[in-house]
């Protein structure tokens, strides 16, 4: 599968967990995303996107 994980990352450099398997990325207004993974579960942040790495399956963002 091809799916990645959404990560929040901090001044730290740590990376909390968001969601799995996401399978739709959608920007809303105002840095507002919403995801959607393969088993339907949906979240809605906001927040900076930082950096998708699809060689590692990971969507990086910053919290505002």
């Amino acid at each position: 599968m091809c799916e990645a994980s959404a990560f929040y990352k901090n001044q730290e450099n740590t990376e909390t967990l968001i969601l799995r398997d996401v399978a739709l990325l959608k920007p809303e207004e105002n840095n507002l995303w919403f995801l959607v993974n393969i088993f339907g579960e949906q979240k809605e942040i906001h927040a900076k996107l930082v950096e998708i790495n699809l060689l590692q399956h990971k969507i990086i963002f910053q919290k505002i």
